[in-house]
């Protein structure tokens, strides 16, 4: 492999979103559209992804054999992530922070 070749494959793998690298809005997107997300663990993501995250190789392989559930993706995102109950807690947030 020539350091041209290498150096394309690093620049391929370090890119995002070709990597699978995704942002929460493009991972709420695709649960709101039926698809699986697999989210690697990182400081608070069972926080936001609850089921999704995985640890290690076995949790990948558990989320992979686990039946393909589209509407249920459809509806954490629906439950957790609805804008009509997030504005008012942002709303919130900004009213506490003007206070101070």
């Amino acid at each position: 492999m020539t350091t041209a070749n290498l150096l394309s494959r690093l620049r391929t793998l370090l890119d995002e979103a070709s990597a699978g690298f995704w942002t929460d809005v493009e991972c709420y997107a695709a649960l709101s559209d039926g698809q699986k997300e697999i989210v690697n663990d990182w400081i608070g993501a069972e926080g936001i992804y609850g089921e999704f995250v995985y640890k290690n190789i076995n949790d990948i392989r558990r989320l992979l054999a686990e039946d393909y559930k589209p509407y249920e993706y459809r509806k954490f995102v629906e439950e957790n992530y609805n804008l009509d109950k997030i504005y008012p807690k942002l709303e919130e947030l900004f009213e506490l922070e003007v206070k101070v």
